[in-house]
């Protein structure tokens, strides 16, 4: 028995839509929700400079390996432009 063109492209019409919503899932997260594998965790809690809690808003930057939070990006910014290598350590000390 042979199959009608129709109905053959009606079949794969039917597995196309179907393996669409089998990779659907709504609650999965996005690549972009987690940090790729190797990537440092915050070393500190506190900002070394403002003193406040860090916050994700605060971004970070990398100092003698660790990964250094920031409670808002204009401590961030000091810290890269205002902060020489030694001040940078002193105050990371502080808050670790």
């Amino acid at each position: 028995m042979h199959s009608s063109p129709a109905r053959a492209l009606a079949a794969a019409f039917a597995a196309l839509v179907a393996g669409s919503l089998a990779g659907c899932h709504g609650d999965a997260p996005l690549a972009t929700e987690t940090e790729p594998a190797g990537v440092l965790a915050v070393a500190n809690e506190t900002c070394p400079i403002g003193g406040h809690a860090v916050t994700e808003e605060g971004g970070y930057a990398i100092h003698d390996g660790q990964k250094v939070g920031f409670c808002c990006d204009q401590c961030r910014v000091i810290w890269v432009e205002d902060m020489t290598e030694a001040e940078r350590s002193e105050a990371l000390a502080e808050v670790l």
